[in-house]
């Protein structure tokens, strides 16, 4: 008896040792899968960094005569490049970088991560808030960041920028946030105040504008804006709920099927209708001022900008179901976006300019001795809101500019008017080249 009982006491003690060996065994596998240098900065780099960008082109400084902007007569020193970031937030190349950076670029061209160079278009800027956004063609899906909750920012917690500081790519620095709710003046945009920043310690440089400020879960917390230059470690991004409350009145210089609502996004995580057009297919399913926006098809919309990121996939003829709340009830919206009116550019700029307008050729260009083949030439002037104005418009000029855009053609400059608001003055820039002599002309007009 005794005998069996040692032999059984063995077995104990030999079963405890193997499962010793096997926990350190385990143990040492985890440690060997788990690198412990993989911080949570470090996976934040290696998520997000593919979807920030290099935003470069050259542009004019402060110190240069207006015209180099748009002409450049033979033997015109190259203007400098640009040095700035911007971030992805949709798989079509819709990317947000700083506003400061591009209102004076003159061909904007973006590098991705690995070097790639691709043409960028300037599709809206908003200077009040310091945004803008661009738009690449890919012909593959584009890494995107995902932009974090309205207000779903932590005093404290770990903050991670990437950018392109001084032209250095891709560089990736760390800090915290420091504060909310911030004001400052930027240099670069005379006359703006930006109000609710989020401050943070994070290393700012010249170059780092428009890059991402990333939380450990690679959503983007805010976009680097500015930094206090008299002072060390204090650096601003505006927060992400600006971008959401930008995105779609800057995705409304493209022209696709829409609801005919706009909404306005609450930091307490809603996505409110705040006006409705009558007559537009969300009125006639039923949607109400109010309501209150849960998905979209099957993507939640929370008040992440992703009801008008979602509508970029969208075409005329798709059915669309939308759940919602009115009140505390939930409710089921299906709407069929429209087919695009047909627009008459020709006639849309008449109504609002007052003139009549032909593409611009490449040959055209290249006598007019311009930077890029980008404008509206001028056909026929008739009377409107240039009659009162000392240097009016006259055929053989060119459309260059509506506000900060550049338009590509008739069509895209009859979408930038019918953006303008009525009764109030828009800028316009044209440009002249006779006698071999080049003019600029920046006209203020009040469009009917």
């Amino acid at each position: 008896m005794r005998k069996q009982l040692r032999f059984l006491a063995r077995v104990v003690w030999l079963s405890r040792i193997a499962c010793c060996v096997i926990a350190a065994v385990c143990t040492t596998v985890a440690t060997a899968d788990e690198d412990p240098r993989r911080t949570p900065i470090v996976r934040v780099y290696e998520q997000c960094s593919p979807a920030v960008v290099h935003v470069t082109g050259p542009h004019v400084q402060k110190d240069t005569p207006s015209t180099l902007e748009f002409f450049a007569p033979p033997d015109t020193p190259a203007l400098p490049q640009l040095v700035g970031t911007g971030f992805i937030v949709h798989q079509d190349g819709y990317m947000f970088t700083a506003a400061h950076g591009v209102l004076d670029l003159v061909s904007p061209q973006i590098i991705l991560k690995g070097g790639k160079k691709l043409p960028a278009e300037v599709l809206a800027v908003d200077p009040r808030f310091d945004v803008a956004l661009l738009k690449i063609e890919s012909a593959d899906p584009l890494p995107t960041i995902p932009l974090a909750e309205s207000g779903d920012v932590l005093v404290g917690e770990t903050v991670v920028a990437i950018g392109s500081p001084h032209g250095f790519q891709q560089t990736c620095s760390k800090g915290i946030v420091s504060a909310l709710g911030r004001t400052t003046n930027p240099s670069g945009l005379p006359g703006v105040t930006l109000r609710d920043l989020i401050q943070g310690d994070v290393p700012i440089n010249p170059g780092n504008s428009g890059g991402p400020w990333l939380n450990v879960l690679g959503q983007a917390i805010g976009m680097t804006t500015t930094r206090k230059d008299d002072a060390e470690n204090i650096a601003f991004a505006i927060p992400s709920s600006a971008l959401h409350g930008v995105l779609g009145e800057l995705l409304a210089a493209q022209r696709h099927p829409a609801f005919g609502l706009g909404l306005q996004f609450t930091t307490d995580g809603a996505s409110t209708i705040a006006n409705l057009h009558a007559d537009s297919p969300a009125a006639a399913a039923g949607l109400q001022v109010g309501d209150v926006i849960q998905t979209l098809g099957e993507t939640p919309v929370g008040s992440s900008g992703q009801f008008y990121l979602t509508l970029i996939d969208k075409k005329a003829g798709d059915l669309v179901r939308i759940e919602f709340l009115r009140g505390d009830t939930p409710m089921v919206a299906e709407i069929t976006l429209p087919e695009l009116a047909a627009v008459d550019s020709k006639a849309s700029i008449r109504k609002r300019l007052a003139i009549d307008v032909a593409p611009l050729s490449d040959k055209q260009t290249k006598e007019m001795q311009l930077r890029v083949p980008r404008g509206v030439l001028v056909e026929s002037v008739f009377p409107g809101p240039f009659d009162e104005l000392e240097h009016s418009p006259a055929p053989g000029d060119v459309i260059a500019r509506v506000g900060y855009i550049r338009p590509r053609d008739a069509d895209h400059l009859a979408l930038l008017l019918e953006r303008q608001p009525r009764d109030q003055p828009v800028a316009l820039v044209f440009l002249r080249h006779r006698n071999n002599k080049s003019t600029r002309l920046d006209v203020k007009a009040i469009l009917p």
